[in-house]
């Protein structure tokens, strides 16, 4: 098994213990992984900042690189989208993608799945 995450893009790092935002309950809820590339010197303020949306989740980090792997809740694609747009936004980002995202009408399931998978690249699985 090898020690690196995300096939050697940066070393495997220990999941972040971060209590989940909960949104209301609601029919549909959009879910994402999203890979934020700061700098590294900016690395621990951005994760603080991203740390404070509300559906936002830092999984992932590495400062010396600047990398994070971000989970992001929310009710409306409308709302997702000035979520990714606020994090671009945040001093000492150079790029913010989105890895992948769906949409679910029983958000805890959809947001379990998602912590498990980013746990999952974390240990090189």
């Amino acid at each position: 098994m090898s020690n690196e995450f995300l096939g050697g893009l940066f070393p495997k790092v220990a999941a972040m213990d971060i209590e989940p935002r909960t949104l209301s309950p609601s029919r549909e809820n959009h879910f994402s992984g999203v890979l934020v590339r700061a700098q590294p010197a900016f690395a621990a303020e951005v994760a603080a900042a991203i740390g404070r949306l509300l559906g936002a989740q830092v999984r992932h980090r590495d400062d010396a690189q600047g990398h994070l792997v971000v989970v992001l809740e929310a009710e409306t694609l409308e709302v997702h989208e000035s979520a990714v747009r606020t994090m671009q936004a945040l001093p000492g980002v150079a790029a913010v993608d989105l890895v992948m995202m769906y949409r679910d009408s029983e958000p805890a399931a959809a947001l379990e799945t998602l912590g498990r998978r980013a746990v999952d690249l974390g240990a090189g699985a």
